[in-house]
């Protein structure tokens, strides 16, 4: 009896958690605005989101405030690389440019090229939720932290022009900013949701590189929520 007793407590106990508490892991491409006009970016550019958040209810509504802690990792696919704009003397001016990979070497071939971006995030969220119908709709922001940025490469080699295939990984890029904003919008039933978002923050630090923003669209799973 006693631990039939301490068993229903526990899964009683379990259950609350479970009511404040909730998860996310959404799957995205980015569509990324005002690129450069010399650069191609794919059509498909694959990100996730991680987040896991505590559920503050409105009373006698079906409304409620989340606040939580997440991960967040962008990848873009391009054509060019990174680089610093060098003024006529040689030196360089602190300003990152894309240089397309074509110019360096002629009809080149690569498998992959990409910037890398990861940011420790901080979600806070109004969402309506009805137990009844299991929608659910939510309106929120994040802010976020760089924790990772690098380069991935692999492909004929670009920097000395020879056919040998490299692999190059260059990390902590320069004047990626370190801090942004993202307001975000999640509508969905039950457990699967659609989700958009917009990178108020651009990629670069303002006037130290493209002024490049991320629309991310994608599906939002949510198991307990």
């Amino acid at each position: 009896l006693f631990f039939v007793v301490v068993t229903s407590h526990t899964f009683a106990q379990s259950e609350e958690l479970m009511r404040k508490y909730t998860n996310n892991f959404d799957l995205f491409t980015d569509i990324w605005t005002n690129t450069p006009d010399n650069v191609e970016i794919k059509a498909i550019n694959l990100g996730y989101n991680l987040s896991a958040s505590y559920i503050i209810p409105i009373e006698n509504s079906n409304f409620g405030v989340l606040l939580g802690i997440g991960l967040t990792g962008h990848n873009l696919y391009t054509d060019a690389v990174p680089a610093e704009v060098l003024d006529q003397s040689g030196a360089g001016t602190g300003v990152i440019a894309f240089t397309k990979l074509d110019s360096l070497v002629s009809e080149i071939s690569y498998n992959r090229n990409k910037i890398a971006l990861t940011y420790a995030e901080i979600p806070l969220e109004f969402r309506y939720y009805s137990k009844a119908t299991g929608f659910k709709a939510s309106l929120g922001m994040r802010i976020g932290f760089l924790i990772d940025s690098h380069t991935k490469y692999n492909g004929e080699d670009y920097l000395f022009g020879s056919e040998d295939v490299i692999r190059v990984k260059i990390k902590d890029l320069e004047n990626i900013s370190e801090y942004r904003f993202t307001p975000f919008i999640r509508v969905g039933w039950k457990w699967v949701n659609v989700t958009a978002s917009y990178g108020l923050t651009g990629l670069y630090e303002q006037n130290k590189g493209p002024a490049m923003h991320p629309v991310s669209l994608g599906l939002s799973f949510t198991p307990f929520h």
